[in-house]
């Protein structure tokens, strides 16, 4: 089993890339690591490798974004349910930044439940299934945009009734 692991990065953030890559070097999982750089933004990185990748599993993935243990098998869990998984992101002092809730109620944990659906995805995940829906406009329009790309996979698992939930690795 392959996870394609997509990681747009940018000039000046190498520690943040090494941080990403030491966090996915703990996953039990064979990984195909593509690191895109300096592109305009992260949608566009996404849609430029999503062709070239071979992973039975995809990840669009951020520089900033560091795997815990557990995470790719929570996630490959969710996928493998028919679910469209998001995971708990944390800022640096472990204050949780968001978790696809949509107002306040993200940044309140005692407010996450596993498997809790939420509204949208905060770094999209997806078996080859879910990635078929993608089309070629909705790659030309993922190119596009930095802020929100990550809702706009959700909202196109949701047109195949496909239901986003938080995924907290065990």
């Amino acid at each position: 089993m392959l996870v394609s692991v997509v990681i747009p990065t940018v000039d000046g953030r190498e520690d943040d890339l090494e941080r990403c890559l030491a966090g996915l070097a703990n996953q039990p999982f064979d990984q195909e690591i593509l690191i895109l750089r300096n592109r305009a933004t992260c949608g566009e990185a996404w849609a430029e490798e999503a062709s070239r990748c071979h992973g039975n599993y995809i990840w669009f993935c951020a520089d900033d974004v560091v795997p815990e243990a557990g995470f790719l098998a929570a996630m490959i869990e969710a996928c493998d349910k028919g679910y469209c998984p998001t995971s708990c992101v944390y800022e640096g002092d472990m204050l949780l930044q968001s978790a696809g809730i949509e107002g306040m109620d993200c940044y309140k944990p005692e407010v996450l439940t596993d498997w809790m659906e939420v509204s949208h995805t905060t770094t999209p995940f997806m078996n080859r299934e879910q990635w078929s829906y993608y089309t070629p406009e909705d790659w030309a329009f993922l190119s596009e945009i930095h802020y929100c790309s990550d809702m706009l996979h959700s909202f196109l698992m949701a047109e195949h009734g496909v239901q986003t939930v938080v995924r907290t690795p065990a």
